[in-house]
């Protein structure tokens, strides 16, 4: 059949390029076909098709061409034939065209032809309007069965492409000026990191011979000084002896007597403490880029010892929801690359497992919760500090670009310039270049408007990097909320609700208008281009991050009681069962919409309007709810979840934490670039899938390594050494805790501490003064059931609990407590002690 099929379209082609114009011409072509009808067509004026034709009609006198075309050319959809075999034949040239349908498939159908070296790509060009026809017939015997496709489909002459994979390819891999600014940037980095490891490591070393050098000395002096002690024992035994003794004798005792006593005394003086040498700014560059400050830097844990060790618990977040994520993007891009077995995405979509595939969709919406949940509560500790003060939001965003967008930009250009100078050993690795088309969208990458820019196109240059773009975005509201939030409650409220609702307005309106659907077997570009990666879609996400960081604030900060959601936190930290419920509940949840979205997958005809708008407005909502019932327990520190907190808190995880971002940026690189590098189709098998998994899991944590160590670190380092100091802000805590400790020891003397004394200060007047109108706004972080009166006790009272709001804010516990179960709420008893001994003072003085 196939070779009737071809004999025919040969027939054809040569039909229409031979046609004669006049009756003579028609003539003498029938007579050459009559007397040459036996012999194939001279090699002076033989075509393609004319070749093609006659290995076909003579194909025992073509014999051996015969068999290397069947034997090196593929044989069905997505089968290459042998690429580099077909480009090394030796006792005749033959050309690799590679024939491929990228786009309007649900995978992408391309077949490799090894052909004679007259053949060109140019030939099958001209051929396209008779390939066409014969494509579209054989489209519903390939996609036979899948759920979800249209077998009327038919494909147009724009749709097909042959390309020479040889020419191709090397075209492909030739440098321009970009990727020689990149080489050298790699080099001066390596370069500058081994230089500055060196350096360091060489100044160490010299410090500890400096060190070890003064040791030392100090034996040899503790010696020396022992045999003088000696010398003087000797001559106290003689002179008790020998009394003697002549003046000479006398005087040299006295001398060394005198020089004893002055060494003693100058060593009962009290030394001095050196200062530190302040570093050089060739110094902290130096530092900055060693090895051995990265490795440093690499296991410790992200929060202060001052902070919630509860956090360290993200960590092991980070790292599972980027293992998820790749794990999800494995099996995605083996089903968009060239699979031979495409009835296997049916048995995966069928398999009640593949729901853990599917729902790293969702998983992603995760990070978002957690930009929002650790933006919100560290900007409200630091707008407490500053008296209300939001503070410089420059500095607040510029340090997010600085984290953010270094290795962005690197990897950027690493994956569109630099993995292409490599070379592909694929014959389809040119559509590498031309398929990620980074050359129209780079811009909108280094200015996080990719997922604006292009609005209704697939935008194919690191498509994954959408979140970053989302995550930008999301981040400039943090201090409009944080502000809101401190300062009013009830705005706060208003513009949370005005987002989420404008954000699920928008949701309903898209979905209705595109019939979007959110199964993939619906293959409707829309769903990705105009809602997957569009900032509408994945704010509520952000949102309820917000609103668990603001309570969460409020639960460790203020009184619990003034939010519902605090409550619902103290609740979840004293009651056991309720803890356990709640975590219970919350996964039971992620693995209800988890199901649910494989379900919809399964049944994309099945499903009506109102249910996938449903779904795709609430589902990721729910599963983030689901989420935040289930880390919330252990985040307020309940102790049925400390085992697993401590297990999962570990200091091992510490290091993959600090490297999840870098693997987040560069795991579908390697994905995309075997996919575009393979010699042959894809047999898809659940088993070399997890082994993959494993293979982009350690290239991508070694890639963010690697880049850890050249300039990611190293930079924010240097960030914090020039632009994140805060020795004033030191100096006036230290100063602070100083006075605290005079005015505790003035107290338990019976004296009266130092703010009792200075009423008639003008710095006193004025704290005097915010402290009422603080009071009467009823704003403040203790004990709110108090109302500000002209008494001078309740005064000092209020001025004494405002000096350990800062020292007494660590823990709930600190501030607030709950005894024998109930809710009444306590101060701390260390305060109301000191509030007693305060008011003994001011009565006994009085």
């Amino acid at each position: 059949m196939i070779i009737r099929e071809k004999n025919l379209l040969l027939a054809r082609l040569e039909q229409d390029k031979t046609a004669p114009k006049d009756d003579d011409e028609q003539d003498k072509t029938q007579d050459e076909k009559d007397t040459g009808q036996n012999e194939p067509a001279k090699e002076e004026d033989i075509t393609c098709v004319k070749y093609l034709k006659n290995v076909t009609n003579y194909f025992m006198e073509y014999n051996k061409t015969v068999t290397k075309i069947l034997r090196y050319s593929g044989k069905d959809y997505n089968d290459f034939g042998k690429y580099e075999d077909c480009l090394n034949i030796k006792d005749e040239k033959f050309s690799y065209i590679l024939a491929t349908i990228p786009r309007v498939f649900p995978i992408p159908i391309s077949l490799g032809l090894c052909l004679p070296a007259i053949c060109t790509s140019q030939d099958f060009n001209n051929a396209k309007p008779y390939l066409i026809e014969v494509i579209n017939q054989y489209i519903p015997e390939i996609f036979q069965g899948l759920k979800g496709f249209d077998l009327s489909l038919q494909i147009k002459e724009s749709d097909l492409h042959f390309e020479n994979s040889k020419a191709r390819n090397d075209e492909a891999a030739k440098a321009d000026a970009l990727t020689y600014i990149m080489i050298i940037l790699i080099v001066f980095l390596s370069i500058t990191v081994i230089a500055s490891s060196f350096l360091s490591w060489r100044s160490k070393k010299q410090t500890q011979d400096r060190r070890q050098s003064q040791k030392n000395q100090k034996v040899e002096k503790e010696q020396t000084k022992n045999a003088i002690n000696e010398t003087m024992e000797s001559l106290r035994s003689e002179q008790i002896y020998n009394l003697d003794s002549d003046s000479s004798d006398n005087q040299s005792v006295n001398s060394i007597n005198s020089r004893n006593s002055q060494k003693s005394g100058d060593e009962a003086q009290p030394k001095k403490k050196k200062k530190g040498r302040k570093l050089t700014h060739f110094q902290k560059i130096v530092k900055s880029f060693s090895v051995q400050n990265s490795m440093r830097t690499l296991f410790t844990q992200r929060q202060k010892t001052n902070d919630i060790p509860e956090f360290n618990y993200l960590n092991f977040v980070r790292v599972s929801i980027i293992c998820w994520i790749i794990f999800g993007n494995t099996y995605y891009y083996i089903l968009k690359g060239p699979l031979q077995n495409i009835e296997v995405i049916q048995e995966w979509m069928s398999d009640l497992l593949f729901a853990i595939v599917l729902s790293a969709e969702l998983v992603a919406d995760i990070f978002f919760w957690l930009t929002a949940f650790l933006g919100c509560y560290y900007l409200l500790i630091k707008t407490h500090e500053n008296s209300g003060a939001v503070g410089p939001i420059f500095k607040f965003y510029f340090k997010r670009l600085v984290r953010l967008f270094p290795a962005y930009a690197f990897t950027l250009f690493f994956f569109w310039k630099i993995l292409l100078v490599t070379g592909g050993d694929g014959p389809a690795f040119f559509s590498f270049q031309y398929s990620i088309e980074c050359s129209k969208y780079w811009i909108w990458h280094l200015t996080f408007l990719n997922n604006l820019i292009p609005w209704n196109q697939d935008d194919t240059c690191m498509d994954w990097t959408w979140y970053l773009a989302n995550d930008m975005q999301f981040y400039l509201l943090i201090p409009l909320f944080v502000k809101l939030y401190y300062n009013n409650r009830k705005w706060f409220f208003i513009i949370f609700a005005i987002f989420l609702s404008f954000s699920m307005i928008v949701q309903i309106g898209v979905i209705a208008a595109n019939d979007l659907s959110a199964s993939y077997f619906t293959y409707k570009d829309e769903y990705f281009t105009i809602y997957y990666v569009k900032p509408y879609s994945r704010l509520p996400s952000f949102l309820f991050g917000v609103l668990g960081g603001c309570a969460f604030y409020t639960f460790k900060n203020e009184d619990p009681e003034s939010m519902r959601v605090s409550k619902v936190f103290q609740a979840l930290l004293y009651a056991k069962p309720k803890a356990i419920a709640s975590h219970i509940l919350g996964t039971i949840l992620m693995i209800l919409m988890s199901i649910f979205l494989q379900i919809m997958n399964n049944t994309p005809n099945g499903s009506s309007n109102a249910i996938n708008i449903l779904f795709l407005v609430f589902g990721r909502m729910l599963f983030i709810i689901g989420f935040s019932m289930q880390i919330f327990p252990i985040l307020v520190g309940s102790p049925v979840f400390q085992p697993i907190r401590l297990v999962l808190s570990h200091d091992l995880i510490t290091p993959f934490s600090r490297l999840s971002y870098g693997a987040f940026l560069s795991h579908a690189i390697f994905m995309q670039f075997r996919e575009y590098n393979v010699e042959r189709g894809q047999w898809a098998c659940a088993f070399d899938a997890f082994l993959m998994f494993l293979a982009y899991t350690s290239l991508a944590f070694l890639y963010s390594l690697w880049i850890s160590l050249l300039f990611d670190f190293p930079l924010a380092s240097l960030y914090s050494l020039y632009f994140n100091r805060q020795k004033k802000r030191r100096s006036v805590s230290n100063s602070a805790i100083q006075q605290e400790q005079n005015d505790q020891n003035n107290i338990e003397e019976g004296l009266q501490p130092s703010y009792s004394i200075q009423s008639e200060n003008d710095s006193s007047e004025r704290r005097r003064s915010l402290l009422t109108d603080h009071v009467k706004k009823n704003k403040k972080i203790y004990s709110r059931d108090r109302s500000a009166s002209g008494d001078t006790e309740d005064l000092e009272d209020t001025n004494q609990q405002l000096d350990n709001s800062k020292k007494y804010s660590e823990s709930p516990s600190s501030q607030y407590q709950y005894s024998n179960g109930s809710k009444k709420l306590k101060t701390n008893p260390s305060i109301n002690k000191r509030e007693r001994s305060v008011k003994a003072g001011i009565l006994k003085k009085k």
